[in-house]
């Protein structure tokens, strides 16, 4: 299992220098900020039925466990997103054609590529994989985001995009490294070990696509809002009033 996490946290590595991040500059204005929140809907929506799906096809009583836990650690995050996108941008609510739109086909595809994972996996060891990827991608995206909304004077108005979450995320009994759990130590066969790397390629190559989604939507605002006295200075002094 060693090796597989050491591929996680090698593609955790380069995932950061994805472009995406670099698009994150302080911005006082929330609904500008995190204009790319609706087009993770999808997908965080369906992570609820990922998890669901996960635990249940397990069939080690112990892997079954750990993975049920996650999910009841991580059940009602959704309604969180939601409350978030209220938040930021009112009433103006999104509609079912807009979601099953051309803006969101991106999402769309890598969420059930993730999906197909859960039906794909026939060893319940890369169960555990599959979540503990997915969580390594969480903490690389939400770790830039919440600091760029703590930076952008933010901090504290949400509930999905905030430290708060992120800190539950990372204090999962799963990951949570003061709990031992020998079902991560387990000497992987050979081919187990190889689906496993394989398995983490397609996790992460799927959140690529998803990033790569994201930034004609961060683009199309960037476009909105593009003027001359709107420029990065000018943003500071707005955030340095807001504070």
């Amino acid at each position: 299992m060693y090796i597989v996490k050491e591929h996680i946290t090698q593609w955790r590595r380069r995932l950061i220098q994805h472009e995406f991040f670099s698009r994150l500059q302080p911005d006082p204005s929330l609904d500008r900020a995190l204009a790319f929140a609706p087009g993770l809907t999808f997908w965080v929506m369906t992570f609820q039925d990922v998890l669901r799906l996960n635990a249940q096809l397990a069939q080690d009583p112990e892997v079954r466990r750990h993975l049920e836990q996650h999910l009841v650690e991580d059940a009602g995050h959704d309604q969180w997103f939601l409350e978030d996108l209220n938040v930021i941008f009112g009433d103006r609510h999104r509609d079912i054609t807009w979601l099953f739109g051309s803006e969101n086909v991106t999402t769309r595809h890598a969420a059930f590529a993730l999906v197909s994972e859960v039906f794909r996996v026939n060893d319940d060891s890369l169960r555990l994989v599959l979540v503990e990827a997915i969580e390594a991608v969480f903490q690389v995206f939400f770790h830039p985001i919440v600091r760029y909304l703590k930076e952008s004077g933010h901090d504290g108005r949400l509930k999905y995009f905030s430290s708060t979450h992120l800190a539950v995320e990372t204090n999962h009994e799963m990951f949570n490294a003061d709990v031992e759990h020998p079902e991560f130590e387990i000497e992987l066969s050979e081919q187990v070990r190889h689906e496993g790397l394989l398995l983490v390629d397609r996790v992460f190559n799927a959140f690529v696509q998803m990033a790569d989604g994201l930034l004609p939507i961060m683009e199309k605002t960037e476009r909105q809002w593009e003027a001359p006295a709107y420029d990065y200075r000018l943003k500071k002094q707005l955030i340095a009033t807001h504070h």
